[in-house]
């Protein structure tokens, strides 16, 4: 039994704008009183009960001067982590800043792009747990003495939106210290899949493309296709790759749109996930497709839609990397989906 009582406060205050100037600051509470008990086992606590408080200020720039936009960002949050069960008592100083920017190079090209620096408090289940998570099938262990989540990282994007073709390109690049994640550590403690939450310097880094392009127009119909691909990576010196890093993967869909009508195929793919971490298995490849249609009518005075879907259409087995029970469940099969909704 999961027990999570929370309260939250936030106030903000929007600045007047001073020309291209304009900003707004705010500040935030949150309390939380969290807790796991395995109701079977005389009331054992997975994670003791545990009060965790954050206090957190922060102001937020933007500046906007013709082809220029410039935005900057700085928070300050407290943590305290309170578990009376345990005796321990954890505070967190945590500051986060970013800054970032975008030139208009022309009407339908823009270039963007960020740099951050920011710190993240442990929470309390990765403190104090200690037993079984069955909804993940693993034995969660926390880690007491784990520290600040600190990352500096930045982002660069290219933008196109032109009259018939859009295409948006991203790359980023993170650097962690003592990143908090669920190191398996190859035992089984009541069947299930021991692991330890840790902190542990590593990267990340990504790319993604997206584009969509108007093909044609036929009777009636817009006809479209677009494609979305991407792909990241993360690892460690001292731990290798990360658990459940999703692989190269992708959309590639094509669709036909007109006043009463849609209608939409496309392929989901991803390929082979062997980068793996310790004791990690590796994920096959998988392709599927979806069909989708809609359709509006008017239906007794009232605008009626009716959509329906079908889904892994050709009843493919896949396997999500990013899942903790990818080597339990299979993502559905074929499945049906229908749909009818209206507004009064």
């Amino acid at each position: 039994q999961f027990t999570n009582e929370g309260f939250e406060l936030r106030l903000e205050a929007v600045q007047a704008e001073i020309g291209a100037w304009q900003g707004a600051y705010g500040g935030q509470i949150r309390i939380r009183d969290f807790g796991a008990f395995n109701l079977e086992d005389g009331g054992a606590a997975f994670i003791p009960p545990s009060t965790t408080e954050q206090y957190g200020i922060y102001t937020f720039q933007e500046y906007n001067e013709g082809p220029l936009h410039l935005e900057g960002a700085l928070r300050y949050e407290r943590t305290d982590v309170e578990n009376d069960f345990l005796d321990i008592n954890r505070d967190f100083d945590a500051f986060s800043v970013s800054a970032g920017g975008g030139y208009d190079v022309t009407e339908e090209l823009t270039l963007t792009g960020n740099v951050f620096r920011t710190q993240r408090a442990p929470s309390a289940e990765e403190l104090f747990s200690d037993g079984a998570h069955l909804a993940t099938a693993q034995f969660e262990i926390g880690d007491v003495d784990l520290n600040l989540e600190k990352s500096i990282g930045g982002e660069v994007s290219l933008k196109y939106n032109g009259e018939r073709i859009s295409i948006t390109l991203n790359a980023f690049y993170t650097d962690f210290d003592d990143y908090i994640f669920q190191q398996e550590t190859g035992e089984i403690i009541e069947g299930l899949t021991e692991v330890n939450f840790t902190g542990s310097d590593v990267e990340f880094r990504g790319f993604e493309a997206q584009g969509n392009v108007n093909l044609t127009q036929f009777n009636g119909f817009s006809i479209d296709a677009d494609a979305l691909v991407e792909v990241v990576r993360a690892d460690g010196d001292d731990v290798g790759n990360l658990p459940r890093i999703p692989p190269l993967g992708g959309l590639v869909g094509i669709s036909a749109k007109s006043d009463y009508l849609s209608l939409r195929a496309e392929l989901d793919w991803a390929t082979e996930q062997d980068n793996t971490a310790t004791f990690e298995l590796p994920t096959d490849g998988f392709t599927q497709v979806n069909l989708f249609a809609s359709y509006n009518a008017e239906f007794a005075g009232q605008d009626v839609t009716f959509r329906v879907s079908a889904l892994n259409l050709f009843d493919t087995e896949a396997r999500q990397h990013t899942s903790f029970l990818k080597d339990i469940l299979s993502l559905p099969g074929r499945n049906f989906k229908f749909s009818l909704s209206t507004a009064f």
